[in-house]
């Protein structure tokens, strides 16, 4: 019976899917976030050609900002790094890229930002710094940020 539960565990662990953008975890990126933007993928730039490990691996996104729902900017159109990190929800399940699901032209993300050393931005997360951006998602994160 014991090697029966023992072998129930390993598989649900070997199984165990991506972590989750529930509510509570994107209400931490909306409040650790620096800027919060609705935006329109314009051009996924070159990938990187390996995963983020002792190296961090970044992919370059250009969006068309369509709103801010929190923070300043002082353009129209930025460039964002997303981490491309194995397993994650924003890259591709085989290969060291961003997912072409996710980031493709003409698609609405909701983007969690901070920058990095250089003033850059950047993702906060590479599971849930880029959320597709339906109604539902657009209307939790505007409530998260205006009820802080």
């Amino acid at each position: 019976m014991t090697k029966l539960i023992l072998l129930a565990i390993a598989i649900l662990l070997f199984m165990r899917d991506k972590p989750g953008c529930d509510e509570h975890r994107t209400q931490q990126q909306a409040r650790n976030a620096e800027v919060v933007v609705l935006a329109e993928v314009i051009k996924v730039k070159r990938t990187p050609g390996f995963w983020s490990g002792q190296l961090t691996a970044m992919q370059k996104v250009d969006y068309k900002v369509i709103k801010i729902l929190k923070g300043n900017l002082n353009a129209c159109d930025i460039e964002v790094g997303h981490y491309v990190v194995h397993n994650s929800r924003t890259a591709d399940s085989e290969q060291p890229r961003l997912s072409s699901k996710l980031f493709r032209k003409g698609q609405r993300l909701v983007l969690f930002l901070d920058h990095d050393s250089e003033k850059h931005y950047v993702v906060l997360d590479e599971n849930c710094g880029a959320m597709l951006a339906d109604v539902e998602t657009v209307k939790l994160v505007q409530r998260m940020i205006s009820s802080k």
